[in-house]
């Protein structure tokens, strides 16, 4: 989420333009936690499945969502998001108040 930014480098995080060493790099503002988890940045995680996501809460009542907890509900969620999710968002945001109800009802069933 937030606004990303594509550099390369190498390993050590240093600037370059070429070479086997040479890496592209995308960091993200914006949802950025700064927790560095083996090669992932602070900037940078992997979306887990969705699989069983309608029955976190009913499980444990205190859960939360996105990588850090920041958000209480699914809504919530996806609205935090940006960067590469931005048009997802986006889209979220047109539909109406049934349609949202009803995405949010298809998220609550998987």
């Amino acid at each position: 989420g937030g606004s990303c930014e594509v550099t390369r480098e190498t390993d050590a995080g240093l600037s370059c333009s070429e070479g086997e060493e040479c890496m592209y790099v995308q960091r993200c503002e914006g949802l950025a936690d700064g927790l560095i988890q083996g090669m992932a940045t602070g900037t940078e995680w992997k979306t887990p499945a969705l699989w069983g996501i309608g029955l976190v809460q009913t499980v444990n009542a205190k859960s939360t969502f996105l990588h850090d907890g920041r958000a209480r509900t699914i809504e919530e969620a996806i609205l935090w998001h940006g960067g590469e999710a931005q048009t997802s968002k986006d889209n979220y945001m047109q539909l109406d108040s049934t349609e949202r109800a009803q995405l949010l009802a298809f998220l609550a069933s998987l």
